[in-house]
């Protein structure tokens, strides 16, 4: 159900978008401004958040942004042609206040992503922990529409970062809607060094999902890992592949040394990267900061080309 849910609401919405600017038919001017901002809101918002590499390709999401275009033509188009400026019946009342309604919904959550999209708290500077090849990033940013990890207490995982490895169609997979790790293209890829310091803690014999499944118990939600001391940054990089972990509690590291290579393994639906960063403060807790790789602060569906 949760899968059918993701492709629905990536595809599916698009698709009623489209036949709803075929065969809507508009009484008033009301109707047209509700109806529009309802579509072009829905639009944008699946613009912001739509995960379209895990789902068809990065690239899709253009789309979308040309769905707006015509939504709002229409809408223009058709503004001449109504000589009602107000709904006409109960029923056009009806779908007039919903389509508002539901519209303003999608513009606030709209707002809180792009809102999402910087950040005000400084960041970490480290090294980009993969090469060769085009990585987009699933979740990330200052904001929980767009940032699966981010919370409004204080926790560690705050900013985090999801990185995925994409083909020249903006893809994840060599199959479409595969379930199974080996064909996701970041699957066993080397994970390097992103600042030097110290391996405070690893874990290397948790076994991988080959399928997307996190059936695992929760202490063993981190999957693989390292977490590292670097200038008293806490780095933690998740969901290696079991056995690959080459780094050891205690082991001084440095800039693109080798740690391990990516897996499934924890809470994790699919081959990825979780990356994140965290300070201790005053009362021990671990608090979540921002990366930044090479001045640039990545957030949810940015693409990084790595050599």
């Amino acid at each position: 159900m949760e899968t059918f849910l993701f492709y629905f609401t990536n595809l599916g919405l698009p698709a009623l978008v489209i036949l709803t600017l075929a065969k809507a038919k508009y009484k008033s001017r009301a109707g047209i401004i509700s109806a529009a901002l309802l579509m072009s809101a829905l639009l944008l918002f699946l613009y912001l958040w739509g995960q379209y590499s895990l789902v068809i390709s990065h690239y899709f999401r253009y789309f979308l942004l040309v769905l707006i275009t015509l939504t709002l033509w229409k809408a223009f188009k058709k503004w001449k042609l109504t000589e009602s400026s107000l709904p006409n019946s109960f029923f056009s009342y009806l779908k007039f206040s919903l389509s508002a309604i539901v519209g303003i919904l999608f513009s606030v959550l709209s707002f809180y992503a792009i809102q999402g999209q910087s950040y005000d708290t400084n960041a970490v500077e480290l090294k980009f922990p993969l090469k060769s090849g085009n990585y987009y990033i699933s979740s990330g940013g200052n904001s929980s529409v767009i940032n699966n990890h981010f919370r409004n207490y204080p926790n560690s995982q705050q900013f985090a970062l999801d990185i995925n490895k994409i083909n020249a169609v903006g893809y994840v997979s060599s199959t479409l809607m595969s379930s199974s790790s080996e064909t996701h293209f970041i699957f066993g890829e080397d994970v390097y060094c992103p600042c030097s310091g110290t391996v405070m803690e690893s874990q290397n014999d948790v076994p991988d999902n080959m399928q997307t499944s996190m059936q695992v118990d929760h202490e063993f939600g981190k999957g693989n890992f390292i977490a590292l001391n670097c200038d008293n940054n806490i780095i933690t990089l998740m969901h290696l592949q079991e056995g690959s972990v080459l780094a050891q509690r205690g082991q001084n590291v440095v800039f693109g040394q080798p740690l391990g290579k990516i897996g499934n393994s924890g809470f994790s639906m699919e081959p990825h990267l979780h990356i994140q960063a965290a300070k201790y403060q005053n009362d021990s807790t671990l608090v979540g900061i921002p990366i930044q790789f090479e001045g640039q602060e990545l957030v949810r569906n940015d693409l990084v080309k790595a050599n």
